[in-house]
């Protein structure tokens, strides 16, 4: 039951593949870097492209011929950019606080306030947001996102949340005996009343993390929803930049899915 609970928090970030379902992707391989003023596509650290918020185009760092037609797009193109960066890295945010949420709930629970597995609780979290760190950060009202790091980001998250899990259940086995051993003795009745009321308590536990697991995820499902929407307008934006800009198709950030597109990526 306790491995289950904690899993409903780290599966959160399953919500960021709704986008996909939506029949929309962002694919991102390289990395982008977005102000109120620009936002701009790096490989590695060379700058590919930059477009200005007033819609003025840089190919890597040259600045390109204004069209009347394309400077108002490359403008919108800028503020959406701008805005699913945002997103993104505020859908990663809140999955880790529902995961936190969940870990110290049951262990609080399970062990007490202060045990030394629920003050590692701590560390898991912090670990997280380390790696939360390396996908998307703000530095001098700059947000950095890495492409390379928040394709795998998922994947990392799953895994460093079951070895820490995997960790604590090893170093804790003789706290989870005595708390089994509290549940006996505790309470009124035969072993089996006491026994029961154990499990109802954990039961209701289980019920109100998973409700306040359920009222954050759909919050997120909304996001998702509304970052779809605006994906697609932008494939659209990406699509006629190309026109004029080449390079706007070689370093394509927004693919709508058709019919044998390949698996998308958020």
């Amino acid at each position: 039951m306790m491995i289950s609970l904690i899993a409903a928090g780290a599966l959160t970030l399953s919500s960021m593949n709704n986008v996909a379902e939506q029949n929309c992707s962002m694919e991102l391989n390289y990395n982008i870097r977005v102000a109120e003023s620009h936002a701009a596509l790096y490989d590695q650290e060379q700058e590919i492209w930059r477009v200005d918020a007033d819609g003025r185009i840089y190919i890597r760092q040259e600045a390109q011929p204004l069209y009347v037609n394309t400077q108002p797009l490359a403008a919108r193109y800028h503020e959406g950019v701008r805005t699913q960066t945002y997103a993104v890295i505020e859908v990663i945010n809140e999955a880790v606080e529902i995961a936190d949420y969940a870990l110290t709930t049951v262990f609080t629970e399970m062990f007490g306030e202060k045990s030394k597995a629920t003050a590692r609780v701590d560390d898991i979290t912090q670990a997280l947001k380390e790696e939360l760190a390396q996908v998307g950060h703000e530095q001098d009202n700059v947000y950095h996102l890495n492409g390379s790091e928040l394709d795998t980001f998922d994947a990392r998250f799953s895994e460093r949340l079951e070895q820490e899990m995997e960790s604590i259940m090893a170093d804790s086995m003789g706290s989870v005996f005595m708390m089994l051993g509290r549940a006996m003795l505790s309470g009124s009745g035969s072993f089996e009343e006491r026994m029961a009321q154990f499990e109802t308590r954990m039961e209701a536990m289980g019920t109100q993390i998973e409700q306040h697991v359920d009222e954050r995820t759909a919050h997120l499902d909304a996001k998702t929803d509304a970052m779809c929407e605006q994906l697609n307008e932008l494939a659209e934006i990406e699509r006629q930049l190309a026109q004029s800009y080449p390079i706007f198709s070689e370093y394509s950030l927004f693919v709508p899915v058709t019919e044998g597109t390949a698996e998308a990526q958020l």
